[in-house]
């Protein structure tokens, strides 16, 4: 059985040693600063954007015709 991590762990590491950085004399911030690394999401936030946007074909455009869409037209 596995167990489920805990949500943003990894954000909340870096997030503490930047406090505890923040905590130490002016002289030695800038050092510890520089030690945190770079936090990067795994999450949906990377790579393409998402394709699925825009004008989808509606539920019944395979099945109409020629017949069908002039009807429409006298109609409206």
């Amino acid at each position: 059985m596995s167990v489920k991590p805990e949500p943003f762990a990894r954000a909340k590491r870096i997030a503490e040693q930047v406090a505890a950085a923040l905590r130490l004399p002016k002289s030695e911030q800038r050092i510890a600063l520089s030690l945190i690394p770079e936090y990067r999401s795994r999450g949906k936030g990377r790579g393409a954007a998402n394709r699925n946007y825009g004008n989808q074909a509606g539920k019944y455009e395979p099945h109409q015709g020629k017949a069908e869409c002039e009807r429409r037209m006298r109609n409206a």
